[in-house]
């Protein structure tokens, strides 16, 4: 078994139910203990979500259609937790619907270092963020596609790597998996883990694997209007890192 503690990293809904509540949820979060929360700035094209985040992505716009209010929200949440990390999900063309410019200075007086980037239409967005010192994650299928890998290597994030769900027919373990990343594909960034993670068990087997943290979504979102299982779930799932 090992003894490294993983980070356990959150997915909250920016803005949904409401840019009040959304930021209340992450004084819950970390409450509950978590060390990472992931928030999405909603897209009006979440194409690359699971049906139940993209809803809630949808949702959020629907109720408030300002990328003002979603980037307040934000800040009002770094504001209260200054010494904890936040990774920012956003797409490419949330970006160019807000400025690249504006945007990575928002992400700079707020001090947000650590993005997903989903989609590269314009990979010459991408690199200017990177040029001025924001990590750019990128997500790896647990399939270990060439295409994403040949993409992880032009970012300076952490990789995300698939949980669970078809893979490779090689590297049929997530430990396996992340194993082959390292040693054959020479990366030396941390490595997190999700997309189907849900349970205690669940944590404990990307622990086994290896990995440098977790992603928990759906579990936790699910919660939003039960504070009291939210935290117990988020206490639980820590337990097992």
């Amino acid at each position: 078994m090992s003894t490294k503690t993983m980070r356990l990293i959150c997915y909250l809904s920016n803005g949904y139910p409401t840019a009040h509540q959304a930021i209340e949820l992450a004084n819950q979060y970390f409450a509950g203990g978590a060390d990472v929360i992931e928030v999405d700035i909603p897209a009006r094209n979440p194409h690359l979500e699971g049906d139940f985040i993209r809803g809630r992505m949808l949702e959020a716009l629907r109720l408030e259609p300002s990328y003002d209010v979603h980037l307040q929200s934000l800040a009002k949440m770094r504001a209260n937790h200054q010494d904890k990390q936040f990774i920012l999900l956003v797409y490419e063309h949330t970006i160019k619907e807000i400025g690249v410019q504006r945007f990575l200075t928002f992400l700079q007086d707020n001090r947000f270092s650590d993005i997903i980037y989903n989609e590269c239409l314009h990979p010459e967005i991408r690199d200017t963020l990177i040029q001025h010192g924001i990590n750019v994650a990128t997500y790896i299928k647990r399939t270990l596609d060439q295409e994403d890998i040949t993409t992880a290597k032009r970012m300076n994030g952490f990789i995300y790597l698939q949980a669970k769900g078809d893979a490779h027919p090689q590297y049929p373990t997530l430990a396996s998996a992340r194993k082959y990343l390292i040693e054959t594909e020479d990366f030396k960034r941390r490595i997190y883990a999700g997309v189907g993670i849900a349970t205690p068990d669940d944590v404990a087997m990307v622990k086994e694997a290896g990995c440098d943290g977790v992603f928990v979504g759906s579990a936790i979102l699910k919660l939003y209007d039960d504070p009291k299982s939210l935290k117990q779930t988020i206490h639980l799932l820590k337990q097992s890192t």
